[in-house]
């Protein structure tokens, strides 16, 4: 008779070397990352003084995308105003990559709102509406994390995002 144990172990092995997706809770990517960048711009906009996008990654495999941009200091063409844009309903995975790299998935779609607060003139705050920027674009990308800092070097959320403590 052949031990049940020698017929598990081949797949215990698969699973332990990195055929098994990493989600939820104990992924080390669960959480909120912050950096000082415009979502979708390479460079800061020319009317616009400060930048900090966030990504939210949920225990639930939930994404939040939040891309807050305040305007230059008031003036007859620029009314001072931070502008938040949320895009949110969609999911993530992640998964081992080659080489050691892991890999976050972006999938399904979702919906965005934005709105206008702490503007010089009260008239121009605006409270968050649909928005035309609908989903953070599905697909896969690598990234890596390293103490509190994490890295993803291409595709729509490149960049270098620290840790948020709440």
């Amino acid at each position: 008779m052949i031990n049940r144990t020698m017929l598990f172990a081949p797949l215990l092995a698969l699973l332990g070397s990195g055929g098994c997706t990493i989600n939820g809770p104990n992924d080390p990517l669960t959480g909120t990352w912050t950096n000082t960048s415009c979502y979708g711009s390479g460079s800061m906009p020319v009317d616009i003084q400060s930048c900090s996008l966030s990504l939210a990654f949920g225990a639930d495999l939930s994404i939040v995308l939040t891309d807050q941009r305040q305007a230059l200091p008031a003036t007859l063409i620029y009314p001072r105003c931070t502008t938040t844009r949320r895009v949110s309903g969609q999911q993530y995975s992640t998964s081992n990559g080659a080489s050691a790299s892991m890999i976050v998935t972006v999938s399904g779609n979702g919906t965005s709102t934005v709105e206008r607060t702490g503007c010089a003139n009260p008239s121009d705050n605006a409270a968050p509406a649909p928005d035309s920027v609908d989903s953070i674009p599905n697909g896969g990308t690598t990234y890596e994390i390293s103490a509190s800092v994490l890295t993803i070097p291409t595709g729509p959320l490149a960049g270098h995002y620290s840790r948020s403590i709440l």
